[in-house]
């Protein structure tokens, strides 16, 4: 029962609903709230949230262990090989979540997002701005692959993206 809760805790559920919340206004948004490919999106974008967040605990595991010994890593209540498989294992969702939805969202999840969100924590983080730039510019994409996941297209979302 402890590793399922320390599972919930390294995926940082507070984000994840966040990512959840703004899918959900840009489906709202764009009329695409009872679009049969909206869960798909969903998944893409929760499962690529809570594995980047099992990523970034995983690279900064040395980090933490200073700054912020009770995580759940450093605090020894989930290894790192449960914690790999999974990352694994929602990324692997994400990506075939991916599949089901319109080429345009599928490309901004899977050749954008997706590379954006693997090399944040080892080479985006410690660069000043442009760390700043890169977090910003995920969670824009999240209107923007929202529409283009629903509809094919980006008509409304660029004010919410930008």
């Amino acid at each position: 029962m402890n590793r399922i809760f320390s599972s919930i805790e390294i995926l940082r559920p507070l984000n994840m609903i966040l990512c959840l919340l703004a899918v959900f206004i840009s489906a709202l948004l764009v009329d695409g709230i009872t679009s049969p490919l909206l869960p798909y999106a969903i998944l893409v974008v929760i499962c690529f949230a809570g594995a980047s967040n099992i990523l970034n605990d995983v690279l900064d595991i040395h980090i933490d262990e200073i700054n912020d010994p009770d995580r759940v890593l450093t605090s020894g209540k989930l290894r790192i090989l449960y914690a790999l498989i999974l990352m694994s294992i929602l990324y692997a969702i994400g990506i075939i979540s991916s599949t089901y939805l319109h080429l345009l969202g599928k490309q901004i999840a899977l050749v954008v997002v997706l590379p954006l969100l693997v090399l944040y924590t080892p080479l985006f983080k410690g660069i000043p701005l442009i760390g700043n730039v890169v977090v910003g510019l995920l969670l824009g994409l999240v209107f923007l692959f929202t529409e283009c996941s629903i509809h094919g297209y980006v008509d409304k979302m660029w004010i919410p993206f930008f």
